[in-house]
C-alpha cells in the first residue's frame, strides 16, 4: 500500500513562510550575539580571540582610529559582506569613529602557524562590531572572525 501526501499551495506557502521566519529570527539572534562582544579592554579582546579559537600574542601590534564611511565603495561593500558572514554589519555604523586593534596570530584554523597572519578587531563604544583574520602575505586570504 502506497501513501501519497498532497499539499495544497496554501499549505506549502504557510510552511515556507514559517521556515523563513525561523531563518530571520536565527539570523537576527546570531547578529545580536556577534555584536554584543565586549572589546573595551585588551584582556577582553584577547579572550574574544580565544573564544573563536584564535591564539594571538597578548600585546597588540597596532591600534588606529577609523571613520566608517557614510557611503560604502565597492571595497567596503565587499568587506561588509565578509562581516555579515560572521553576524556583523558595519552599515549600522556609517559615519561613526571606531578603533581597529591588530594582533599577531600565533595559530588559527586555515592559517595554522603563519607569522603573517593578523587578527583585526573593529571596536565601537567598547563593543566588537567587526573584524577579520587575514594574512599580510602577498597572496594572503581574509576570513570572517567568527568562522574557522
Amino acid at each position: 500500500m502506497k501513501l501519497y501526501v498532497s499539499l495544497g499551495r496554501g499549505i506549502l506557502a504557510a510552511i515556507f513562510a514559517a521556515l523563513l521566519v525561523v531563518v530571520m529570527i536565527f539570523g537576527s539572534f546570531s547578529s545580536v550575539l556577534a555584536e554584543n562582544k565586549n572589546g573595551s579592554t585588551n584582556k577582553l579582546r584577547v579572550e574574544f580571540a580565544q573564544s573563536i579559537r584564535c591564539e594571538v600574542k597578548e600585546e597588540m601590534i597596532s591600534q588606529k582610529k577609523i571613520i566608517i564611511p557614510l557611503h560604502f565603495s565597492e571595497v567596503y561593500e565587499n568587506y561588509n559582506a565578509l562581516q555579515k558572514k560572521a553576524g556583523f554589519n558595519l552599515s549600522k555604523y556609517k559615519g561613526c569613529e571606531a578603533v581597529v586593534y591588530t594582533y599577531q596570530v600565533l595559530c588559527f584554523g586555515p592559517f595554522g602557524k603563519d607569522d603573517n597572519a593578523r587578527l583585526n578587531l573593529i571596536v565601537y563604544n567598547g563593543k566588537i562590531i567587526g573584524g577579520d583574520v587575514s594574512s599580510a602575505a602577498i597572496d594572503g586570504i581574509m576570513l570572517p572572525i567568527l568562522r574557522i
